[in-house]
């Protein structure tokens, strides 16, 4: 398992946050996806028109230990945008199976708030809280030891 990072929730600030974060800690922007890159799904209701622009993921690379990852939160999209709630530890494991033991045992007494999955992105990835209201981001890497 690599070390846990932090994942941060925006309302539409995300871009300017992670600009204003690389200015502060430097380092590199290596990920910047919006929404209107994600795929249509059965599972998820369109992408409303005035989120389309707005960050799906972004992951800031400040050095080979640090990183910090984000969204712009969307209704229908995931968990409901409430500060002092708008954070999750990520954690990325190696292989599925130890994916989906971590993921069951997290949200053992929790919510699952996106089972365990194959994603359009190249990751198994799942999401829940726990019990404590802790939130957690759980994925592989796109070539996953299974």
């Amino acid at each position: 398992m690599k070390a846990p990072s932090i994942y941060l929730y925006f309302s539409g600030q995300c871009e300017e946050a992670f600009e204003c974060y690389l200015k502060i800690f430097g380092g590199e922007i290596t990920v910047r996806s919006r929404y209107n890159e994600m795929p249509p799904s059965p599972d998820y209701p369109p992408v409303p028109d005035r989120a389309k622009e707005m960050v799906m993921h972004s992951t800031l690379t400040i050095n080979e230990e640090a990183i910090i990852q984000g969204a712009d939160l969307v209704e229908g999209f995931g968990l409901p945008l409430t500060v002092g709630n708008n954070f999750a530890v990520t954690l990325t494991l190696n292989s599925n199976t130890e994916a989906d033991r971590v993921h069951r045992a997290l949200s053992q007494e929790g919510k699952v708030t996106m089972p365990m999955q194959n994603t359009f992105w190249g990751s198994y990835f799942g999401s829940c809280t726990d019990r404590y209201g802790v939130n957690w981001l759980i994925s592989v890497a796109s070539t996953p030891q299974s």
